[in-house]
């Protein structure tokens, strides 16, 4: 039996079940050293090291100014985190795998969790590094995500208590007055959020910014009309939520394939939407232009611009066409915009 319990292949084994790594030296010792660098956290271990280290890679091809904000130093569970008990395991044992972002390296752009924009609004979220991160300023949320360059008091939290309808461990989107939640775990929000960026390759990335508004078809819309083609995509903005109204962002890319004839060159005119909840119609806007231009779509051209829309509830979808004049003979069409959701999932 002790040689049993002594034996190489055995504890090699534990070690790659439980923790899902490979020994270096003695598997009976690595197992026993994971369990004192890592107490209790051998249930969410493995999937968080999986995931911080596709997305470590993946910044340091795909995003290479993110990358040089990760910290290099590394966190020690008996001198920086055992003090913090109340903190949910799944986090502590991600910020041991990876201590968050410089903040003295970070800028409005290469925040880790990605931002969007619309009008003068530009948001940034940075994965704070944890001397950063513990002081929220309450006692029921801890702050991992912080707005890069801005005075707007918006923080993506993890619950360390029950409050109200939010329970421990949930991770919410939290400004002065409102906890809007996002997730039912950290884990299940870094899964998903890594997931979603580098898998499923829902985000764009800009100069090293990754961009939320997500550019898939099916939570969007994709249409084309006579070489006009109209992508649309919608995002749910957490912090301007209130009890009364949900706040929705979308971007529009209007492009024409350069394999198009020139003669279907044109400009856009107008807009019309309808703004639907409950598959009923609450809203028609009809106005000059987008944004306060009128621009000329031709082959192998874009043109790219972000709005909002509220709603009086969670979900619901918007839908119209743009009025198109060819600059050739002056005729007219309805370029049509595919209807694409609103919904705060």
């Amino acid at each position: 039996m002790h040689q049993v319990t002594d034996s190489d292949v055995v504890w090699a084994e534990k070690l790659l079940k439980d923790w899902n790594t490979e020994k270096q030296t003695s598997a009976k010792a690595d197992y026993i050293n994971m369990h004192e660098k890592y107490p209790g956290m051998s249930h969410c271990y493995s999937r968080l090291k999986k995931s911080w280290d596709t997305l470590i890679k993946w910044t340091s091809t795909d995003a290479p100014l993110i990358y040089r904000t990760l910290k290099k130093e590394k966190l020690d569970y008996k001198s920086h985190l055992q003090q913090y008990p109340e903190l949910p395991k799944e986090l502590v044992c991600s910020y041991l795998i990876q201590n968050g972002q410089d903040y003295r390296r970070v800028d409005g752009r290469t925040g880790l969790f990605g931002g969007y924009d619309f009008y003068n609004q530009q948001t940034n979220f940075a994965f704070s590094e944890f001397h950063q991160a513990q002081y929220t300023g309450n006692d029921f949320c801890f702050r991992i995500g912080t707005l890069v360059n801005t005075l707007k008091m918006t923080s993506i939290v993890v619950m360390i208590k029950d409050l109200q309808h939010r329970k421990k461990g949930q991770v919410c989107v939290a400004d002065s007055s409102t906890l809007h939640v996002i997730a039912d775990s950290y884990l299940e929000f870094f899964e998903t959020y890594v997931n979603n960026l580098v898998d499923r390759h829902i985000y764009d990335v800009k100069e090293s910014m990754i961009i939320r508004y997500p550019n898939c078809a099916e939570l969007g819309s994709d249409t084309t009309t006579r070489g006009v083609r109209i992508r649309c995509n919608a995002l749910f903005i957490p912090e301007f939520w209130n009890k009364k109204q949900y706040f929705f962002a979308y971007r529009i890319r209007i492009s024409m394939d350069e394999s198009e004839q020139t003669n279907k060159s044109c400009k856009l005119l107008s807009r019309h939407w309808n703004i639907m909840e409950e598959s009923k119609v609450i809203d028609s806007v009809d106005g000059p232009g987008v944004i306060g231009q009128y621009p000329v779509i031709s082959p192998g051209s874009y043109f790219e611009y972000c709005s909002c829309s509220p709603l009086s509830r969670p979900h619901g979808s918007m839908s119209g066409y743009f009025t198109m004049q060819l600059l050739r003979g002056e005729e007219e069409f309805d370029a049509v915009v595919g209807e694409f959701p609103l919904s705060v999932n």
